[in-house]
């Protein structure tokens, strides 16, 4: 299953994509830069670790949507340079069959991609929970449901893009990751699909759906 974040409802002020020269990625991971080198080939990588704020498995599309928010502002504020900063955050939340959340049923793998022009990470002190949810909830297309109250500092014109969602099994058969993620492997998404289509391929897929739709405007 996937999930449709509605439209945007202020224009973004990310550059056009010609122009990006210098992409801060938040991210030591080489799936996560190779799936932003196959969309915009022609940008430089600056690539930084920023702590995601969250927990290591966040839980849930907010947390997940916050991880990477903090994730991209990190990287504007260590490259203030870079044309825009890309975070994005894996996370898990319920499907659609699981409406309750219980843990022993169905849950789904998905990322928040989020998209930050130079100049969008905005102060390094902590603004006020609800002047940020503000700017978040306005900027961004985050899905309505989406608790963003969390996100510290405002933000103004970001986009969030969100990847198809993973099933994951309810028996979790690769054991849990060190810090408590859902599994022990880098790309469950690459054995779960058969090889098909790698943790590379949603994020890739994701943003060039996103491209395509700012062609297409």
């Amino acid at each position: 299953s996937s999930f449709a974040p509605p439209a945007m409802t202020t224009p973004s002020v990310l550059p056009p994509v010609g122009e990006w020269r210098f992409v801060a990625l938040v991210s030591g991971s080489s799936i996560k830069r190779a799936a932003v080198l196959e969309v915009f080939p022609h940008v430089q990588v600056l690539t930084e670790n920023v702590p995601s704020g969250v927990r290591p498995q966040p839980v849930g599309r907010d947390e997940t949507l916050e991880g990477a928010t903090n994730r991209a502002r990190g990287a504007l504020l260590a490259h203030p340079s870079a044309d825009v900063a890309i975070g994005i955050e894996n996370g898990m939340w319920p499907s659609p069959s699981n409406p309750s959340g219980s843990e022993s049923s169905g849950f789904v793998d998905g990322a928040a991609i989020v998209l930050l022009p130079r100049g969008a990470a905005g102060s390094t002190s902590t603004a006020s929970a609800a002047a940020g949810a503000t700017e978040v909830l306005q900027s961004v297309t985050a899905p309505p449901d989406m608790v963003a109250t969390r996100i510290a500092g405002p933000i103004t014109g970001g986009v969030v893009i969100w990847t198809d969602e993973l099933d994951i099994p309810s028996n979790r058969p690769f054991g849990h990751g060190r810090e408590g993620e859902w599994s022990s492997l880098k790309d469950p998404h690459s054995v779960l699909t058969g090889g098909v289509r790698p943790r590379q391929a949603f994020i890739a897929d994701a943003l060039h759906q996103w491209l395509a739709r700012q062609a297409s405007a």
